[in-house]
């Protein structure tokens, strides 16, 4: 019930303090407090030592002791006390501290020149290829950007994109943290990167479109109270002016309803807009390190110090001259829903979303200046055109204009009040685009590097049992392959942000944002999920 430690100094006498002894200490202290048979059971376990050193308190402290500093005896000036605790654990190895998914690849060092690094290589050159590639050769490092298809020739191909959020009303969300971020540091590089041209910062206005939005908006403002810079609620009458006649940007910012109006139809983003998405990527690509090809990345082959891209241009049906292969340390695949293309052993639970924008003659509906959303969203004319979509079916591989899809986005012309809706019936089609988002089952973007799936299976598998069971072994990581995908129709938002955090999770730069939202967004965190939940095992379970 009282153990006195005098084995001198750790640095005089080694051998005695080591992890034997703080076990055998806590053994039979434990023993010791829980024996009822024991008539002194009752009695707190002790410990004094004249030992002060931080190897010695970890040590006692995993033994399951609470310690404390006191007077020391003679020339010593402190000891160490302490008393027996049964809440008190073993000692924690500092690796078990942070989880085995939260410590990233071996980063890559810093190159000193463009001259004497090994490059980088991007495949998609969308809004999530393009971002990484110019925050990467914003460090200095040589980017090859690849893609089959040109500059922003999918889903990031859309003539005008709105650059907003919908802010959830919880405010502990992920999704709140991540995305509130995100926006705001979207709007420094759209306007730091693109023309007045491509970008327009006209303001965004969130319509209240049935009485569930109408109650989800007041709930946000009263919970969250956010800057009027930020957002702002509208109330019923200044949200119908702004959907039926065009305001000038001096009636825009005399815009100010009061959260407690009971009858505001809206939320109004100030700061927020519209950004022509092939101008944005084709500036976040205008950089001397980042070298672009038109080509297909068919295979990946990974080797002990590289990684081989096995490419083949455009010739159908393919010749061996069109076949060629490149050599790079990393890899960044942004390839939205065709990644498991690439990596069919990855697990990743992506889906393709088709979307179908209509395009209106702007002499056809009521003027606008401002980007008005619903269900759908409604961006000012541009070159005599109206945009508006995008329609939302998910396994749908149609890659041509439909009819009905076209009806859909016009009927939704009829939640902007009463002048669109009267448009609704006049309103003349002059053509439209179908693109294809990729989304995730929780509606984050994923980013950061890819794991083994069997061999993380076999490492994790205590999890299976008691998730709070993590064990302590390094991730089974792919060595120098990194995700950028998953973004949905938030890309203009999320892409940008994502970029950052995964160049400084490649180059091991301190992440820009929490640890939480970090581990929301990495690829792994589905099959883990999964794991836990027992809808996956490993091979040969």
């Amino acid at each position: 019930h009282a153990w006195f430690l005098d084995g001198f100094s750790p640095a005089k006498n080694p051998d005695m303090w080591n992890d034997t002894l703080f076990q055998q200490i806590r053994r039979i202290s434990r023993q010791a407090r829980l024996d009822k048979s024991d008539p002194n059971h009752t009695r707190m376990p002790t410990v004094a030592t004249y030992a002060a050193t931080s190897a010695i308190k970890r040590g006692l402290c995993g033994a399951g002791f609470t310690l404390q500093k006191t007077t020391g005896f003679g020339r010593k000036r402190e000891m160490t006390c302490g008393r027996y605790s049964l809440q008190a654990g073993p000692e924690i190895n500092p690796r078990a501290e942070q989880r085995p998914w939260l410590r990233m690849p071996n980063s890559m060092k810093v190159p000193n020149s463009l001259n004497n690094h090994r490059s980088v290589a991007i495949i998609g050159a969308g809004l999530a290829g393009c971002t990484s590639a110019r925050s990467l050769a914003e460090r200095g490092y040589h980017i090859i950007l690849l893609d089959k298809d040109g500059i922003a020739q999918g889903a990031s191909g859309n003539p005008q994109g709105g650059l907003y959020i919908k802010s959830a009303v919880d405010d502990n969300a992920t999704h709140s943290d991540f995305y509130r971020q995100a926006y705001l540091y979207a709007l420094q590089r759209v306007d730091s990167l693109t023309s007045s041209e491509g970008w327009q910062a006209c303001g965004v206005l969130q319509l209240a479109f049935n009485e569930k939005e109408r109650q989800r908006q007041q709930r946000f403002l009263q919970s969250q109270q956010p800057p009027e810079d930020f957002v702002r609620g509208i109330n019923i009458t200044q949200s119908d002016a702004w959907c039926d006649v065009m305001q000038s940007d001096d009636q825009l910012a005399q815009t100010n309803a009061s959260v407690e109006d009971t009858s505001f139809g809206g939320l109004f983003y100030p700061k927020a807009g519209w950004v022509s998405l092939v101008d944005f990527c084709k500036a976040l690509i205008d950089h001397p390190n980042i070298h672009f090809k038109q080509t297909r990345v068919e295979k990946l082959q990974q080797t002990p110090t590289s990684i081989t891209l096995e490419c083949r241009s455009g010739e159908i049906p393919a010749t061996a001259s069109s076949s060629h292969s490149i050599e790079c340390s990393q890899v960044v695949i942004a390839t939205a829903w065709q990644t498991k293309e690439l990596l069919p052993d990855a697990y990743l639970p992506i889906k393709s979303i088709r979307g179908q924008l209509t395009y209106l003659d702007a002499q056809t509906v009521p003027p606008l200046s401002t980007v008005l959303c619903a269900k759908s969203y409604v961006p000012p004319p541009q070159d005599g055109r109206l945009l508006i979509g995008a329609t939302y079916h998910i396994n749908d591989s149609d890659t041509s204009l439909r009819a009905q899809d076209h009806d859909t986005n016009i009927e939704n012309l009829r939640q902007f009040g009463a002048a669109w809706s009267n448009a609704a019936d006049h309103a003349k089609v002059i053509g439209g685009r179908v693109g294809f988002r990729c989304t995730t089952p929780d509606y984050l973007p994923i980013v950061g590097p890819v794991c083994d799936t069997q061999a993380t299976l076999k490492s994790l598998k205590p999890m299976a049992k008691n998730a709070h069971q993590i064990p302590v072994a390094d991730m089974p990581w792919q060595p120098g392959i990194w995700l950028n995908i998953g973004h949905g129709s938030r890309g203009l938002v999320s892409a940008p942000f994502s970029a950052e955090l995964l160049t400084s999770m490649m180059t091991g730069n301190t992440v820009s944002c929490s640890s939480k939202a970090m581990e929301a967004l990495l690829p792994c965190r589905f099959l883990i999920r999964d794991m836990i939940r027992r809808k996956v095992t490993a091979a040969d379970d």
